[in-house]
């Protein structure tokens, strides 16, 4: 693991939500389960997280050995993995980090434990995930708007939620910019990465 967080900075009490429900359509296998440094991707960022501070880590997806919470609405994307795998959680801090970020580390979890920690979400400009979200009761009615039958499916984002909750939006510098970038093809995981 790359990195340590900063001792000098106090940070709040945080969890996570690790997002690895979707089908890997383009990837054409499971990219949570692909290798990354002798473990499943999966593993290894749940690991990572724990290791940086998470208080707990929750898995959304049909992962039983890791207790990964199901979609209740396959198919809409990341709303409805963070809806399904925020169900029943705890109140306060969560960082929602998809599984195909394999440098995400501590530069970007400070960054976004550290923005205006008031904000009731926070994420990096041009990425909607990851997603720093204050779970609370106002958090929760504007994720039940969002994935409720009436609400058009193209309403249905991370972004919504992000807008809804009045989100601030971090300005990713070229050194955090690394840390977000994210893999869907077999050509994008050959390249590479950090």
């Amino acid at each position: 693991m790359r990195g340590t967080l900063r001792e000098s900075v106090a940070l709040p009490t945080w969890r996570a939500l690790l997002l690895a429900g979707g089908r890997s359509t383009r990837m054409g296998r499971d990219k949570a389960l692909l290798d990354w440094r002798g473990q499943p991707l999966l593993t290894a960022l749940r690991d990572r997280l724990q290791h940086y501070g998470a208080a707990s880590v929750r898995v959304s997806g049909d992962y039983p050995a890791l207790g990964g919470i199901p979609d209740d609405a396959p198919g809409l994307g990341p709303l409805a993995g963070i809806d399904a795998g925020l169900r029943g959680a705890e109140d306060g801090v969560w960082l929602i980090v998809p599984v195909d970020m394999p440098a995400f580390g501590a530069a970007q979890i400070e960054t976004l434990l550290g923005t205006r920690p008031e904000s009731a979400a926070a994420c990096f400009a041009d990425h909607a995930l990851p997603l720093r979200l204050r779970l609370d009761v106002d958090a929760r009615q504007v994720l039940a708007r969002l994935m409720h039958p009436s609400t058009p499916a193209q309403q249905r984002s991370c972004r919504a939620l992000h807008a809804a909750l009045d989100g601030t939006t971090i300005d990713a510098a070229p050194d955090l910019a690394v840390g977000l970038r994210s893999f869907n093809t077999p050509v994008e995981w050959a390249e590479g990465w950090p």
